[in-house]
């Protein structure tokens, strides 16, 4: 039988990538369009998607100076596809020329690093990746279809850019439930989770430092880091400095289902971020509504969108950004009480089945499809 479902061709730069597992999640969860990736860089051939990538790297090289629908063999060999949804705002700017050719629309998601890097990093970091960005966002703003922000905070940020009110709007990732099952409070490590890069502008110098202050009180307590990044030498370092070899664990990069059984089995997840040197905000954090989902109280900073993530006193705790002394004493209330554990871990189970329910979020999204599509 013929598959009738619209085709949304999601455009990325490199795919698959682990920092980006919520891409593939919302893609999977598609009920009424079919996703099909149309990918600069294919990093791996077990995707469980239809995948289509650029040839060769002399051909991603012209496609980065010259972006097109040329790059995936032409307008024909794309025919087929209702609309284009590309991640990141470079991206868009990239799948802007793909939707033109193909007479189709552009649907983009913006995560944070688009609309808070500065111009200069942003050009130092990327290139001319970064180049082509800030050389054709005024006709990406004009051309796109729709703009999503994910978080309020995100929203802001984008209108203060430019970005036309009336293509833009706020719409939340939502999480698997189905990957997350609340563990009863006597079967959790007493143990605090922080899952994200080891940049700076995480944090995780003064989540480290926080819990030096409270290590002692809490002897059978650990530090969990989940992920990689450039600074992780200089934070061994401090946790060595600090004589936390055996208290703090860096557990590096690990498939998202490991991410979700670790998590689970902690007690508390922070997420400390802080506004980097190039001027980047969290957009949202996602891995506090992950471990929301598992039944964790969660503890973040006043940071970016990060607060949109946690009731506060209900969930969570909201602590100043760079409050290294406000962060150990949540984090001794929370270990200190079982019951304001638990009682805040149930609250924020129910806070996300309701608020970012991944399948209702991901319903919403081709509500966003549709909608364009009518047009």
């Amino acid at each position: 039988m013929t598959n009738l479902r619209p085709r949304v061709g999601i455009h990325l730069k490199s795919f698959p990538i682990p920092s980006e597992a919520f891409v593939i999640e919302q893609a999977r969860t598609l009920v009424d369009f079919e996703p099909e990736f149309l990918v600069r860089e294919l990093l791996s051939t077990s995707t469980g998607f239809r995948v289509r990538a650029i040839s060769s790297a002399r051909r991603r090289r012209l496609f980065a100076l010259l972006p097109g629908a040329w790059a995936f063999g032409g307008a024909g060999a794309l025919q087929g596809f209702s609309l284009i949804h590309a991640h990141f705002g470079p991206n868009g700017v990239y799948g802007l020329p793909i939707s033109q050719k193909l007479g189709i629309p552009l649907v983009v998601t913006f995560h944070g690093f688009d609309a808070t890097v500065s111009r200069n990093e942003l050009l130092f970091r990327s290139g001319l990746f970064g180049l082509q960005y800030m050389l054709r966002l005024s006709q990406l703003m004009d051309k796109g279809a729709r703009f999503i922000a994910v978080s309020d905070f995100l929203h802001g940020k984008l209108l203060a850019m430019g970005m036309p009110g009336d293509k833009l709007v706020r719409h939340y990732i939502g999480v698997d439930l189905a990957r997350f099952t609340p563990l009863p409070e006597a079967q959790r490590l007493p143990d605090i989770v922080c899952v994200g890069r080891l940049v700076a502008a995480k944090g995780i110098a003064d989540l480290i430092e926080a819990f030096a202050r409270i290590a002692v009180r809490f002897p059978d307590t650990r530090l969990r880091l989940v992920g990689a990044g450039k600074d992780r030498p200089a934070f061994e370092r401090l946790v060595q400095e600090r004589a936390l070899q055996a208290r703090v664990v860096f557990e590096g990069t690990m498939p998202h289902d490991q991410v979700a059984a670790l998590v689970g089995r902690c007690a508390i997840s922070v997420l400390a971020s802080k506004t980097g040197s190039d001027g980047w905000q969290e957009a949202f954090g996602l891995a506090s509504i992950e471990a929301a989902a598992a039944g964790l109280p969660v503890v973040v900073t006043r940071h970016g969108g990060l607060p949109e993530t946690v009731v506060e006193g209900v969930t969570g705790l909201v602590v100043p950004e760079g409050g290294v002394d406000e962060l150990a004493d949540v984090l001794s209330q929370l270990l200190d009480s079982d019951s304001l554990r638990s009682r805040m871990g149930i609250a924020a189970r129910r806070h996300v089945e309701k608020n970012f329910n991944l399948i209702l979020q991901t319903q919403e999204l081709e509500r966003i499809y549709r909608g364009v599509l009518k047009k």
